[in-house]
């Protein structure tokens, strides 16, 4: 990692240890009740991937629809920065419930848009709040051009945020 590990301003310093999370272990976070940790889960250093993602399928089945479509554009998300679609794909079509749905003529297509459409706002939202932090306040015409972005887009771009030095950079690479 080559991120600062101090922040310091005029009348403050702010020094901190940096972690990479996949040195972490997942079952904290999987043991957690809050479903956001659990999901996050799959950003550590996961030992039984398609275990983990089973149980948090499961556990985001039990959730009211709108709910459950923004959970799983969150799973998707952070399941793209490590590469686990085709495991989640797999374990979807396994879940009776959630295949039955996805499957069905009226609501399947507009439950894939849903997810799409809160995959795209979701990753929108994490992008924007990183190049935030890292750079401060965006140009319209950034904010203008990110919000065109299309999911691998936007999973792209955050991972060439992490080695950027400046906007500039980042939107001219």
């Amino acid at each position: 990692m080559n991120m600062a590990s101090e922040l310091a301003g005029s009348h403050h310093v702010c020094r901190y240890t940096l972690i990479d999370i996949r040195s972490l272990d997942s079952e904290p976070f999987l043991q957690s009740p809050w479903l956001a940790d659990n999901i996050v889960a799959i950003l550590t250093n996961l030992r039984h991937q398609r275990e983990t993602l089973r149980q948090i399928l499961t556990r985001i089945a039990t959730l009211e629809p709108g709910a459950r479509a923004a959970a799983f554009a969150q799973l998707f998300i952070l399941a793209g920065l490590r590469k686990l679609g085709k495991i989640i794909e797999t374990e979807v079509k396994a879940m009776p419930i959630l295949d039955s749905l996805l499957d069905h003529d009226l609501l399947g297509p507009a439950i894939r848009q849903g997810m799409e459409e809160g995959m795209q706002r979701e990753g929108l939202l994490m992008v924007r709040r990183m190049l935030e932090k890292r750079f401060g306040a965006l140009p319209p015409a950034i904010e203008q051009h990110l919000a065109q972005l299309a999911v691998a887009e936007l999973e792209s771009l955050s991972l060439h945020l992490l080695d950027a030095t400046s906007l500039e950079e980042l939107f001219n690479h």
